[in-house]
């Protein structure tokens, strides 16, 4: 797989095009930049050619607050597949929290999400 960890956009469009040009069809990515590169060669290739791997960003809120982690978790997935022009990615991963309570209330927007 490849991973665009600190690429900018224009580094992580061409590392994704010259994966693809290798046969490498895995991308994981963060969301932000590096999510805005995959989404330029996505819009060329097509979703089919990658199989995409993100996750929820995470945030160091004190005390950690699960309201606010759901809310900020669904944002995310809407504008990610806005930003990708993709109905889904193929791997969604959560971050770890010191708090179960947040991991549990984004759980639930995952889950949603998959039911939608």
């Amino acid at each position: 797989a490849l991973n665009t960890a600190g690429l900018t956009v224009e580094g992580a469009e061409a590392a994704t095009r010259e994966a693809l040009a290798l046969g490498i069809r895995h991308v994981d990515f963060h969301p932000g930049i590096e999510r805005d590169g995959v989404a330029r060669v996505v819009a060329k290739a097509g979703r089919e050619a990658l199989f995409l791997t993100t996750k929820i960003r995470k945030y160091k809120d004190e005390p950690p607050d699960p309201v606010a982690a759901a809310a900020r978790a669904s944002a995310q997935i809407t504008d990610d597949l806005g930003v990708l022009g993709v109905p889904s990615v193929d791997v969604l991963l959560l971050r770890d929290s010191p708090s179960c309570e947040v991991m549990q209330a984004q759980w639930a927007v995952l889950e949603e999400a998959l039911a939608a």
